[in-house]
């Protein structure tokens, strides 16, 4: 959207079409959807490495190639295929967070802000030098969807400052130090399947970087593992009388509130799940169909 308002964009170059959905049709990329809104040509490439690729791109005669959350490295043919070459929008504060997941890891660190960096791409995972960098707070609530959503509108806007000062000729871009630099790993699914054993605010903010995926599911009772969807650390160090011996992962009690549960630090108020195959519920309403859930004393 950014890059239209302002910029001749004569090619878009995305993902192909993923299945998505409950019936898992296949489904095009929302940058697809709008370039062709607004009759910019697509390619859908599997590989970016194909020479093909790196001719379709040269064909279309790019002063720049701009580059945002494409999902591979991408080949010098590419790199070069432009006079000004290629700039990426990266949804952190290099040297901080290079690689896949930038937004989950800053959240589960608890890093206080984060930031975009609009940087001269090279061959290297998120290496290149820095054009300009926009921080910002992580709210002591956010969550990845609210994150990434903010991160897009201040990357929109550095990529067009950026590609401003590139055009004219004033573009500075700073070689990253490798001091400080972290590397931000692919997300799976299974690394939502977390254990008590974590300290609460551990658990709090995976429930926050892994929504809306894979989301963190959790063993509640015996031997059933639930998606928890809200929840957090009980404030202070509250502990009932005849609770502070249990072992992480005891439900202390179901309060009106929602299931109580210990961790290895403070304990933790589950208040929303939703079990497999079934719909997101209070942890209330889950508690009174699991009357085996409260640790025996």
């Amino acid at each position: 959207e950014a890059l239209l308002s302002r910029h001749e964009v004569p090619l878009v170059v995305t993902q192909p079409d993923r299945p998505a959905g409950r019936g898992m049709d296949l489904r095009e990329s929302a940058v697809a959807a709008r370039a062709a809104a607004a009759a910019v040509p697509v390619i859908k490439p599997g590989r970016a490495r194909d020479p093909e690729v790196a001719a379709q791109v040269d064909a279309a005669k790019p002063d720049v190639v701009v580059v945002a959350a494409y999902g591979q490295i991408l080949p010098r043919q590419l790199l070069d295929v432009a006079p000004h070459g290629a700039i990426n929008v990266h949804a952190s504060l290099l040297p901080r967070w290079r690689g896949a997941s930038p937004v989950t890891a800053a959240i589960l660190a608890g890093d206080p802000d984060t930031g975009v960096s609009i940087m001269q791409m090279d061959e290297g995972l998120d290496t290149g030098p820095v054009i300009l960098e926009r921080a910002t707070p992580i709210g002591e609530r956010e969550d990845a969807e609210g994150l990434s959503s903010r991160l897009a509108q201040l990357g929109a806007e550095g990529l067009l400052e950026a590609l401003e000062a590139v055009e004219a000729g004033r573009a500075v871009a700073t070689a990253q130090p490798e001091e400080g630099a972290t590397y931000a790993r692919l997300v799976k699914k299974t690394d939502g399947d977390l254990e008590w054993t974590l300290r609460a605010q551990e658990i709090e903010r995976a429930l926050r970087a892994y929504r809306p995926w894979p989301g963190v599911r959790l063993p509640m009772g015996r031997d059933e593992r639930v998606q928890v969807t809200a929840g957090g650390p009980v404030p202070g160090w509250w502990v009932n009388e005849g609770h502070e011996d249990l072992p992480p992962g005891s439900v202390a009690e179901v309060t009106p509130e929602g299931i109580v549960v210990m961790t290895s630090s403070t304990p933790f108020l589950v208040q929303r799940v939703k079990p497999a195959g079934k719909r997101e519920m209070s942890a209330v309403e889950y508690a009174r169909g699991r009357r085996d859930l409260v640790a025996p004393r």
